[in-house]
């Protein structure tokens, strides 16, 4: 993913469970010695490999986490399809960013003692796309000393059903469509999760972190009101996930963000020259 000349380190995490214990994998991307440090969170159905285009644009001067979700990519999956849930995956975060901050204070330690002298202590600052910006907000709420800015990639505070159902309908028709013409077994290689979680992740009970649920959608603003860090959002100028009445009501509910549109983009906005570049100007205003 990064280049030869960018130091990249893969790690393991084990996590304890009263079933099975299981391993989540990530890696660590960049110089020790950078300043901004990224902590990446990935959408539903996604993998670290998301982040891609983030790590080959930043990872020369910022220090950039990746991790994968339980059965995903390079994590170990969940015993259980019930076992799919965001409070199953805000626990594994946790476990992550406990294990990035320990990484950051190995850097500091080594600051102290002379090697990087000249630098100022790191701050951390969290990414996530879609599903994953919902969970740092969930983070960022509950840790807020550890943690320096979030940025959301067309996160709303209020999911439409309109886009939930889309979104559903789509998972749903294409697994559908595997048992038919193909197998689930092969499509869920394709994107490199457990084909469990294609069925899991249509399920009420997946979201099961404190919402209200209102005739409009899925209502996350008490939390987005809760979230006390500079917040950049990435708005894609096609998504259904923010309409411009939604970015005033944001903007209302939390005069800390900042959106930035990308009219061409739809969902999520990708991790390309024009949102790095942003996310560049972003970083740096953070005193």
């Amino acid at each position: 993913m990064a280049s030869s000349q960018v130091r990249q380190e893969h790690f393991r995490l084990l996590v304890v469970g009263a079933e099975r214990s299981r391993w989540l994998g990530g890696q660590d991307i960049g110089p020790e010695s950078a300043r901004d440090v990224l902590l990446c969170l990935p959408g539903l159905l996604e993998t670290q490999s998301h982040f891609q285009g983030l790590v080959s644009a930043l990872a020369d001067d910022c220090r950039v986490f990746l991790f994968d979700y339980a059965g995903r990519g390079t994590s170990d999956p969940m015993a259980e399809e019930a076992h799919y849930n965001m409070s199953g995956y805000l626990g594994d975060l946790g476990i992550v960013l406990a294990h990035v901050q320990g990484r950051m204070r190995g850097s500091a330690g080594a600051a102290t003692k002379g090697l990087f002298r000249d630098r100022l202590p790191p701050r951390l600052h969290l990414v996530g796309t879609s599903m994953g910006g919902l969970l740092a907000m969930y983070l960022a709420q509950n840790r807020p000393d550890g943690i320096a800015s979030i940025i959301l990639n067309d996160v709303s505070s209020m999911l439409p059903w309109g886009g939930i159902f889309g979104l559903m309908t789509g998972i749903g028709s294409v697994t559908k469509g595997a048992r038919l013409f193909g197998n689930v077994n092969e499509m869920a290689q394709e994107l490199g999760v457990d084909p469990r979680l294609l069925r899991a992740v249509q399920k009420p009970r997946h979201l099961d972190l404190p919402h209200e649920t209102t005739f409009h959608g899925v209502d996350f603003r008490n939390l987005f009101r809760q979230v006390e860090l500079p917040t950049l959002i990435l708005r894609g100028g096609q998504s259904d996930v923010i309409d411009d009445a939604e970015e005033e009501r944001m903007r209302s509910l939390n005069p800390r963000v900042q959106f930035s549109v990308f009219p061409q983009a739809g969902h999520p906005v990708p991790y390309d020259r024009a949102s790095l570049s942003v996310i560049r100007e972003f970083l740096k205003s953070i005193s």
